[in-house]
């Protein structure tokens, strides 16, 4: 389970063979979600919003990063 980066109270993680749609997971001791990497939505999960503001924020500056490593672990065919 690659950890992407760390934040102040979480870490942002892209698992190798997961389902569609590309989509990263938060984790933390108050936050456990899986937020789509195309429109930073929440999929689903538990989380607190300061985590989740900043995991947006960092995601929203990382998108590229994100679904390189997204294509890079979950290449099918």
């Amino acid at each position: 389970m690659p950890r992407v980066a760390s934040l102040t109270n979480v870490a942002v993680f892209v698992y190798a063979g997961d389902h569609a749609p590309s989509h990263f997971h938060v984790l933390g001791p108050d936050t456990d979600a899986v937020i789509d990497i195309r429109s930073l939505r929440v999929t689903r999960g538990i989380y607190t919003r300061r985590d989740l503001a900043e995991a947006i924020a960092w995601a929203r500056k990382n998108r590229r990063l994100l679904l390189a490593k997204w294509r890079a672990l979950n290449a099918r065919g």
